[in-house]
């Protein structure tokens, strides 16, 4: 499962948008990371999870749900 929290941005110092178009940018990665969707699609190529899941009768988006739900309260 690849990280949801996101390294801090690097930003060019060379870059001329304004610091706010730069937050959003950051912001809208760091959602896109939260997102069980995201995460799910990551997990696709994941055979053996994919096998797990099935016989649990579980969607990859409600593992992520859980998994996301569980470390983020664990940090």
């Amino acid at each position: 499962m690849p990280p949801v929290f996101a390294p801090p941005p690097e930003w060019n110092q060379a870059r001329t948008l304004p610091v706010n178009e730069l937050v959003n940018e950051e912001s809208n990665l760091i959602e896109e990371r939260l997102s069980s969707e995201f995460l799910a699609r990551q997990l696709q190529r994941n055979q053996p999870l994919q096998r797990a899941l099935r016989s649990e009768q579980m969607t990859p988006t409600q593992f992520v749900g859980l998994s996301l739900a569980i470390g983020v309260g664990l940090a």
